[in-house]
């Protein structure tokens, strides 16, 4: 099944003029972030080991305990860091992936923009199964209250969580549908300019 092709993008530009918005707009964000974690790292890495196990207890990831061994909070340094640099990998392919976007929709080339279409393709299914799971608490909770018949303000905090989840996954699958338009797109006129030079 294909996903359905849009005319245009916000019902006032083209679905190519929206395809470059949309890449430019990642593209930023994912520098923003990249600037977000490496200043993260360089404080990280000038912070001592006393005050690297203060943050730790702070946290509560370690046992509050009168004296605090060092190899174990280098352990759990160590692993705060794996962590981090493996996010860190990732906001890196995320920038190469939303470059090669913004390259594929300016050079009107199908194939940088596939990798972008694949990875806003999983980052649609993981908000709509996150939203299912998230209504069906929902649900579950709404019966609760109207049995116990209290008044409840988490409930109201939970119908505002909801909505965010309903806009954001309508916003990543609209998006999605833009450059897939554009993809499209510009995979049918490589095929029609590749059968005009094949006739002549």
């Amino acid at each position: 099944m294909r996903p359905p092709k849009v005319n245009s993008f916000l019902g006032c530009m083209t679905v190519h003029t929206g395809a470059a918005i949309i890449g430019w707009l990642c593209l930023i964000n994912s520098i923003f972030v990249l600037i977000s974690l490496t200043t993260y790292a360089a404080e990280f890495s000038q912070i001592s080991e006393a005050q690297q196990a203060a943050m730790i207890e702070r946290l509560g990831n370690y046992p509050q305990y009168d004296t605090t061994d060092k190899e174990d909070v280098k352990t759990v340094v160590y692993y705060v860091q794996v962590v981090f640099w493996f996010i860190f990998a990732i906001g890196i392919c995320k920038f190469l992936i939303d470059l090669f976007l913004v390259i594929g929709v300016h050079k009107k080339n199908h194939y940088l923009m596939l990798p972008w279409l694949i990875m806003q393709g999983l980052g649609c299914v993981l908000p709509f199964t996150a939203l299912i799971l998230w209504c069906a608490m929902i649900l579950m909770f709404l019966v609760q209250i109207l049995s116990s018949g209290e008044e409840n303000h988490q409930f109201i905090k939970a119908i505002a969580i909801t909505i965010g989840l309903i806009i954001n996954s309508a916003l990543a699958s609209y998006c999605f549908l833009i450059v897939h338009t554009c993809y499209t797109n510009f995979k049918n006129q490589l095929k029609q300019s590749a059968m005009v030079y094949v006739k002549m």
